[in-house]
Parts: structure tokens; C-alpha cells; sequence
């Protein structure tokens, strides 16, 4: 099965069932030729698929596509191009448990740690992926990301990383593409009960990966064993700050949100504004703003003209120096945890992690041995488990997937001061 997330997600109306039929260009001929099942959600701006509505959305129709058809349930994958490859980079660090891997196409990381939950680069750890970026990209260009995609190799990430040169942010390279996608996919199956787990997180964020759950994180990480892997990014093109509506037929491009801090608010421009020209050249629409500011440079003077209401009005200001940030937001205390499984001793090392629960498969462990649970080189538990058949069962219905089976759980609360 592969589920395919459409780009401008961030439009105030879902597209229609014609809109999404379109869609079918990217993998319709592969899902009609190799039998798959193929998934075309719709998102919004209330659902995008990096905050928790748009997750669960995409979540559920593949839960219900696996309760109804035979689906290899370790054979999924997530695609998607533009915000649906953000979107795979989200679902790849938040929601790991139900796919086999993953094929960000022209998506950014640093968006898929947009919707409420920080992006920690550990927890692509537990799947692989398959990420494609271009040299031309007017959004998100191959050289702007190498210091994340450098990073993700540093921790040790199951990443196959192509740079496609002389395409800009247009899906026309994919069928050059296809035939090495194709061949990671045929060998890419998902293992449901990795021997080796990595989470990383905040108090609130999703807290499962396959056999482990994390129940509470007073925070603490970002120090050894679990130093931050979270890079330095220096911008290399001029931001105007603003998020587009991207179904404005135009002419001119209509403003739908205004971060804060930029230069955009600096300005006075706000959400419902109506862009229609960039020193003096006219923009016609997203595209036409977008290449506007391609053509400008840190330290230069830029003159918006926009309408508001029925008032056209103009604002000029200078574009700051270019800034050195990282990738991705770390205003909360956050929690970091490795699991690994040897045999019938599970060796976890934390830190910020206050609680967690291990769900134990008889494909993992031998349920009619004696369990030992090491927390950071401390015993934390040991003896025998007895199986649970309320809970089999219970956890079963809940995730819907033959693979995922597990006969008991034990909880671990971690000691204060490890």
C-alpha cells in the first residue's frame, strides 16, 4: 500500500474528488500495473499532515484500508511531494510504527516539525527512507538541506538521499527517478519488531514506536549519551515570512498566515492581505511572489505593494542580514530513550524519560522465560511476565495489524536522578 500526500496542503478548502483524482500521476500507473493499494488523502489547513489532525486522518484510512482489504500490512509506504513530503518526514519521525518506509519528495524536515510537535532526527531512526531533493528548488533548494541530510547520516539514519540537478520544485523529474525508487521499495520490507528503538520527544508528543511507549517525559535531554542532532542552518534566500494560500486562482497571491519575527510583520502585512506587486513587478500569483524574492539579496531594500480590503497600500523595508538558526525548534524540555532487545534482557538508556512501557511479542522475547529490563546499566526489572490474554486482545483491536501482536507488558517507572 502506498499513501500518497498531495502538495499545498495549507489551503483554506480540501480539493476535490476530481482535484485528487489528478493526483494519480505520481504512482497511478505503478498501483494499477504492480495491484497496490494506492491512498489520496485530502488535507487542509485545519488538517495539515504535519499536526495531529491531519496524522490521525491519514492513520485511519490506512487502518480501516487494512481492516477491510488484505493489505501487506509490511509492505506500506508514505509519499508525497512539496508538503507531502514534509508530511512523510513528519509521519517517518512521529508515526514510524505502521509503514515499512518512507519517500519524501522536494519536502523540508524543518516543516515536518511544524504542527505543534518538535522534530527530533533520532526517531528517523527506526525506518528507513528514501528522500529526493532538486538543485533548483525555488523553495527548498538541495544545498539549503545538506546540513540536515549531513546530520541524519552522523546519527546513523537508513536514508538513501538523491540530489536531482537542474529541476526546480516540479515533480517532471520523477519518471528518471522511478525505476531506483521502485527497486527500494521491492526490497524495503518493514520489521514490526525491531530489535533496536529510538524516541525522542516533548510531554505531549505521539509516544509509540512499535514495542515500546513512552508515558512521561519531565525532560533533560540534549546532553550525553544524547547529544542534540539538530544542525545550524544559515539562509541562503531572501523570506518574506508569509504562508501563501496556494488555491488563490489570483491575480496576486493572498497572504494566509504571517510568521511571527519576519520580515512580513515587520512590515505590517497580514492574514486576508492581498499581495500585488514586489518592487514594482507584478505578482500574479504564489509562483510570481516566490521568484520575486528569489531574485533579491540580504541587505537590499524591497517595496511590497498589497491591497486590504478595498485600500492599495505600500510598505517598504530593508531585508535583514542572513541569520544562522537551527533546524528545528527546541523551546520545550524534551526526553531521549534507546531500547535494544537481546534475547530476554532489554537494555534501555534514557534521559528526560520519566516512564515508559515495553510491549513484549513472543516474536521479541520467550514469554516463558524469565524478562530482565536494564535502565541505564541499573536493574529495573526482572522475572517472569505472565502472558495476558485481556491485553492481547485489546491491543490488537487497537492496532488493527496482523504483525502486531504482543501477549503481555511490563512498565518501567524510571528511577530519579538516571
Amino acid at each position: 500500500m502506498v499513501v500518497d500526500m498531495h502538495g499545498g496542503v495549507s489551503r483554506p478548502k480540501s480539493l476535490t474528488h476530481e482535484e485528487l483524482l489528478e493526483m494519480k500521476f505520481f504512482w497511478g500507473a505503478e498501483a494499477e500495473e504492480k495491484e497496490w493499494f494506492l491512498a489520496l488523502p485530502a488535507g487542509d489547513a485545519e488538517a495539515t499532515w504535519w499536526n495531529a489532525d491531519g496524522a490521525a486522518m491519514v492513520l485511519r484510512i490506512l487502518e480501516e484500508t487494512r481492516r477491510t482489504y488484505n493489505v501487506d500490512e509490511d509492505a506500506v509506504f508514505a509519499t508525497g511531494f512539496s508538503d507531502g513530503g514534509s508530511g512523510a518526514f513528519h509521519l517517518a519521525a512521529a508515526h514510524a510504527t505502521p509503514f515499512a518506509g518512507f519517500i519524501p519528495l522536494n519536502g523540508h524536515p524543518a516543516v515536518a516539525g511544524m504542527g505543534g510537535v518538535p522534530l527530533f532526527l533520532r526517531n528517523l531512526l527506526n525506518r528507513p527512507l528514501y528522500a529526493v531533493n532538486t538543485t533548483d528548488d525555488s523553495l527548498y533548494p538541495s544545498a539549503t538541506l545538506q546540513p540536515i541530510f549531513d546530520a541524519m547520516k552522523s546519527l546513523g539514519v537508513p536514508l538513501v538521499w538523491r540530489v536531482v540537478p537542474d529541476f526546480g520544485h516540479d515533480p517532471s523529474y520523477l519518471p528518471q527517478e522511478k525505476p531506483a525508487i521502485l527497486q527500494w521499495m521491492d526490497r524495503t520490507r518493514r520489521d514490526p519488531h525491531p530489535r533496536v528503538l529510538w524516541w525522542e520527544g516533548v510531554e505531549g508528543a505521539p509516544r509509540r514506536v512499535c514495542w515500546l511507549v513512552v508515558l512521561s517525559v519531565p525532560g533533560g535531554s540534549g546532553k550525553e549519551p544524547f547529544p542534540d542532532g539538530n544542525p545550524e542552518l544559515r539562509d541562503t534566500r531572501v523570506r518574506l515570512g508569509v504562508r501563501l494560500d496556494e488555491g488563490f486562482p489570483g491575480p496576486g497571491a493572498r497572504i494566509a498566515g504571517v510568521v511571527d519575527g519576519s520580515l512580513a510583520k515587520e512590515m505590517g502585512l497580514r492574514e486576508g492581505d492581498l499581495l500585488l506587486a514586489l518592487d514594482g513587478a507584478e505578482a500574479g500569483d504564489a509562483r510570481a511572489v516566490r521568484a520575486a524574492l528569489g531574485k533579491k539579496a540580504f541587505g537590499q531594500d524591497l517595496v511590497v505593494r498589497f491591497r486590504r480590503g478595498e485600500e492599495t497600500l505600500e510598505k517598504a523595508a530593508k531585508i535583514p542580514e542572513a541569520k544562522i538558526r537551527t533546524a528545528f525548534e527546541r523551546g520545550r524540555p524534551w526526553g531521549s530513550l534507546r531500547a535494544e532487545a537481546k534475547g530476554n534482557r532489554i537494555e534501555v538508556a534514557c534521559l528526560g524519560v520519566g516512564s515508559f512501557e515495553l510491549l513484549l511479542s513472543p516474536r521479541l522475547v520467550d514469554l516463558g522465560k524469565p524478562v530482565e529490563v536494564v535502565v541505564n546499566g541499573a536493574p529495573a526489572f526482572s522475572g517472569p511476565v505472565a502472558p495476558d490474554l485481556r491485553f492481547l486482545l485489546e491491543q490488537a483491536l487497537a492496532d488493527g495489524d496482523r504483525s502486531l501482536v504482543y501477549g503481555a507488558r511490563i512498565a518501567v517507572a524510571v528511577p530519579a536522578g538516571k
